[in-house]
């Protein structure tokens, strides 16, 4: 789409009903439903980029591909590093990642005066580990992880 065909554009709110996952799958183009693939709610790149400092300074992913902002959605992709790391300890990891994100960075207002977020249990960080660890388990030689965020 040419940046002057966002003018064109239909903006409409959608209202689901009955199961979140459910209504995730629905909107997945055919190609994805048949691919390995896992939808949630609530991972960003907020979550997602602390787990790559824990292992290595980073970001835990890269740019993949870029949409049209009209598109709200980012592609990005998983390091190869991450993907190794979550297969190789995810409770490890799950450990390290939970405990940055209970850190007043994560939690607190910008000021520090007000606490926004729980901690993070190994739990919670293993809801997202052990769903990407599968999907990595499944990948063949050569494939990537990716994650498309939508906004």
């Amino acid at each position: 789409m040419a940046p002057s065909d966002a003018s064109q554009l239909d903006y409409t709110v959608v209202a689901m009903e009955g199961d979140y996952d459910t209504y995730l799958e629905s909107r997945l183009p055919m190609f994805v439903r048949n691919a390995p693939h896992w939808c949630s709610k609530g991972l960003t790149s907020v979550e997602i980029d602390p787990l790559g400092e824990e292992i290595d300074g980073k970001s835990a992913v890269a740019d993949a591909m870029y949409a049209h902002p009209s598109r709200n959605a980012h592609l990005l992709v998983f390091r190869q590093s991450i993907v190794e790391a979550i297969l190789r300890s995810p409770e490890e990891l799950a450990r390290k990642w939970a405990a940055r994100m209970s850190t007043p960075e994560f939690t607190h207002s910008a000021d520090g005066n007000n606490r926004l977020e729980d901690d993070w249990s190994i739990d919670d960080a293993l809801r997202v580990l052990g769903p990407l660890g599968n999907l990595a388990k499944m990948a063949t030689p050569g494939q990537s992880l990716y994650l498309l965020l939508e906004w």
